[in-house]
C-alpha cells in the first residue's frame, strides 16, 4: 500500500525512530519538563511523581507555550516540504 515510502528503522531511507525534526514532544517538551523535574536531586519515587505533575502543570499554565509550539511545528512542516522530505534540522 505505501510502497518505497518507508521511513524508519531498517528502511530503505534511514531516519531514527521519533524524529526530532517533527515530533514537539521531543524538541520541547520532554526536554523543557526534564529540566523542570531535575533541577534538584529526586528523594523518592513520590518525589518524583510529585515533581512531573508539578512541572506537566507549569507548562500548560505558562502563557503562550502551545502556540508558539504550533508556530515552531509549522515551521519544521514547511521544512520538510522544502527538502521533499529529505533531512532538514540544520535548516532551522
Amino acid at each position: 500500500m505505501f510502497e518505497n515510502k518507508w521511513i524508519g528503522r531498517g528502511g530503505p531511507i534511514p531516519w531514527p525512530a521519533r524524529s526530532p525534526d517533527l515530533n514537539p514532544l521531543d524538541f520541547f517538551v520532554w526536554g523543557y519538563l526534564k529540566t523542570l523535574v531535575y533541577h534538584t536531586p529526586v528523594e523518592s519515587i513520590e518525589d518524583l511523581r510529585e515533581r512531573i505533575v508539578a512541572g506537566c502543570e507549569t507548562i500548560k499554565q505558562k502563557p503562550g507555550v502551545f502556540e508558539r509550539m504550533r508556530e515552531s511545528m509549522r515551521k519544521r512542516l514547511n521544512c520538510v516540504i522544502e527538502m521533499n522530505g529529505g533531512h532538514m534540522e540544520q535548516l532551522l
